[in-house]
């Protein structure tokens, strides 16, 4: 059965309370400090310590209006009326959540007044309608946008946008008494991928423990997968993605936003439950693995550990698969032959001959990283074969997208390859 909303007591009591701690709040000293980094021109940017209200302020905050008459009162109807309002956290919390989020909606030229009543209206259209909307905001590193183009729309609640100067700044800002949250340079973040759906969400009184399927996370990460991916194709160069923070929308419950990829999915941690046995074992396999001089081996022990860590298993796949190359198989003539020649074959038939010996120089150049044995002359031939070798994929990939010829869903075996290289006889 779904709520009618806020009991017209609890809303009473609610509105009073929020009306006298939401102006103490604000007057509150902020105790707290960040280092702050602003961006200040194209290619320069300046450091300073700010004060704000952070969780000492809070805390201090906290001492003052716990215990009193109005938090105690608002405490006890919510428990005799609307339980579920508690299940999230103690009175003061929520207190403090709607608070924090009207001193924000003051600052958008609301009156006091108007912000608590927007926010109650919030709330009680959550408790009807038990729809809220989650954004993922991901800030892309190494991705800026043309002059005059502030966003992307690529599909249905999924877009990139240029970032304020303000958000920048925000997202770069550390309280200097915790653990940086990100370390980067504001110059190289100027843009986001924002990803909307709308989600259900059922309050209860009690707090339930659960790890809830990990399908929307998922989901978002093949949605960044592809974003970036796509960049790729595009164009050289590197985007990758800096942090992906999750918040529900309105933000007026505690402990519903501010998290990578939560609050509602948690993502199953895999781990490794040592027995002594297992230690007994561990101790002498790690003697061996350090004194080996086998490449191959150390080779192999390294795309496992990538293996190991890889969150699309089509990575995992063939980081596993090379290091069973370096250790089982020494021969690739076969297989490096067949890709250069249908690669060869994308192409003119004037520049098949270059195209052919550029993937062979990609093999080669492969072969000697992989297997060991024949080494590179320098760092600079490992960079200009990998160069080549994406140069090489990012052309296949654009002709696979682009030439009427390969576009479709034909599989892409012999027989695809035979057609193009030996065209059958058309009657």
């Amino acid at each position: 059965m779904k709520s009618l909303g806020l009991a017209p007591l609890v809303k009473q009591h609610l509105v009073a309370t929020l009306a006298k701690i939401v102006p103490q709040w604000q007057a509150e000293p902020p105790i707290d400090h960040k280092r702050v980094t602003r961006p200040t021109g194209p290619d320069s940017c300046a450091t300073s310590i700010d004060s704000y209200q952070g969780w000492q302020s809070q805390r201090k905050f906290r001492q003052k209006v716990v215990g009193t008459e109005i938090i105690q009162s608002l405490e006890k109807i919510l428990h005799e009326q609307q339980p579920e309002l508690l299940g999230i956290q103690n009175c003061f919390v929520f207190c403090m959540v709607l608070s924090k989020e009207i001193v924000r909606r003051i600052g958008s030229s609301s009156s006091l007044e108007t912000a608590i009543s927007s926010v109650i209206s919030d709330l009680e259209n959550l408790l009807i309608t038990e729809v809220a909307e989650r954004e993922v905001f991901t800030t892309l590193n190494g991705l800026k946008l043309p002059n005059g183009v502030d966003r992307i729309d690529l599909d249905e609640g999924l877009y990139i946008r240029s970032l304020t100067i303000d958000e920048i700044t925000e997202i770069g800002s550390n309280d200097i008494f915790l653990k940086n949250q990100y370390d980067f340079s504001p110059l190289s973040v100027t843009t986001a991928l924002i990803s909307k759906r709308k989600i259900s969400i059922k309050l209860s009184p009690e707090i339930k423990v659960s790890t809830p399927a990990s399908t929307n996370c998922q989901l978002y990460r093949e949605q960044i997968s592809n974003v970036l991916e796509t960049l790729h194709i595009l164009k050289n160069g590197y985007v990758n993605h800096l942090a992906s923070v999750t918040t529900i929308h309105p933000t007026i419950l505690p402990n519903m936003s501010g998290h990578s990829f939560g609050p509602l999915v948690v993502n199953p941690c895999r781990e490794i439950k040592l027995s002594q046995e297992d230690i007994n074992n561990f101790v002498p396999l790690y003697k061996e693995r350090v004194a080996t001089q086998r490449d191959e081996l150390k080779i192999a022990a390294a795309r496992l550990l990538d293996a190991e860590g890889r969150i699309s298993p089509v990575d995992a796949l063939l980081d596993a698969v090379i290091g069973l190359e370096a250790l089982l198989n020494n021969d690739h003539a076969e297989l490096s032959f067949r890709v250069a020649l249908n690669y060869a074959f994308l192409g003119t038939t004037a520049g098949r001959r270059k195209r052919y010996d550029n993937i062979r120089k990609v093999y080669n150049a492969r072969s000697c990283i992989v297997h060991g044995g024949q080494k590179l002359k320098s760092k600079k031939d490992v960079l200009k074969h990998a160069k080549l070798a994406k140069e090489c994929l990012r052309d296949a990939l654009m002709r696979f997208l682009t030439d009427e010829t390969l576009i479709g869903n034909k599989k892409l075996d012999t027989h695809f390859w035979i057609d193009r290289v030996l065209p059958p006889n058309v009657a």
